[in-house]
């Protein structure tokens, strides 16, 4: 299916036109400890690929309004991205809805926060689900869009300034936020 372009609108209601724009569905996947901290799943997108080399938070993609639903496409991307081997759970509704994604963003440590970087990342904007998935066992495989994947701690990311793809710093931001209202 061919995107519409950003310049592109939709008929919508009454007449009126909207920008064209796209829905994701993604997951940030994390494993608790006995002590109650937690280890993000950290990956790198791989060659060839939009954002190739950039630290990734959540994994996932466009959802096919023709036939899935945004649960589905998570399960199907996180298969497809980090291989079979990980067991994961998957709550029914996401955690955090944002949009729309255009830009990168950075955590800023010392600020504890996600700032906008002004680096245009999507020609179309794009509205995110974004899941909280919780490893109940096993590792990534290695796959073609995500090469390498390891365990960071949650302390780890927030202490450290880093700018990562997609809607990742956004999505730090609002699980650091759910943490301490636990």
């Amino acid at each position: 299916m061919e995107q519409p372009k950003l310049q592109e609108w939709v008929p919508g209601c009454y007449s009126l036109k909207y920008p064209a724009t796209v829905v994701a569905a993604d997951a940030m996947i994390y494993r608790r400890h006995h002590s109650g901290d937690f280890d993000i799943l950290v990956g790198r997108r791989g060659p060839g690929r939009w954002a190739a080399g950039m630290p990734l938070l959540t994994f996932g993609g466009f959802i096919d309004p023709t036939d899935e639903s945004p649960w589905h496409t998570v399960a199907r991307e996180l298969r497809e991205e980090l291989g079979e081997q990980m067991v994961m759970e998957i709550p029914p509704v996401p955690f955090m809805i944002s949009g729309p994604v255009r830009y990168c963003h950075v955590w800023d440590a010392e600020k504890s926060q996600a700032i906008s970087t002004g680096i245009l990342m999507q020609d179309i904007p794009v509205i995110v689900l974004t899941y909280l998935s919780e490893c109940k066992r096993g590792e990534p495989e290695p796959t073609e869009e995500v090469p390498s994947a390891e365990w960071w701690s949650f302390r780890k990311l927030l202490a450290e300034t880093r700018e990562y793809a997609f809607d990742g710093a956004r999505v730090l931001a609002a699980f650091r936020k759910l943490c301490h209202n636990l």
